[in-house]
């Protein structure tokens, strides 16, 4: 059991993991948006979350040069 609770804690603390997991509760709420409110609304959130998502992609891709950087 030990070996699958380190790297599961280790996540936890990755600006990486938790940058990505945050990045995937966003488009779910975007995804929940597009169910429950006005075409405008959602025309406009969908918008939003694709012109942030790239943008994350970048910073977790720097993140990862920097951490590969310091070994």
């Amino acid at each position: 059991m030990k070996p699958i609770v380190g790297p599961l804690t280790s996540l936890t603390y990755s600006r990486k993991a938790l940058i990505a997991t945050a990045d995937a509760i966003f488009s779910v709420g975007a995804t929940l948006v597009t169910r429950y409110f006005s075409p405008d609304d959602t025309t406009m959130t969908l918008a939003i979350i694709a012109a942030l998502q790239p943008m994350v992609i970048v910073w977790i891709n720097s993140i990862a040069k920097e951490d590969a950087a310091r070994k």
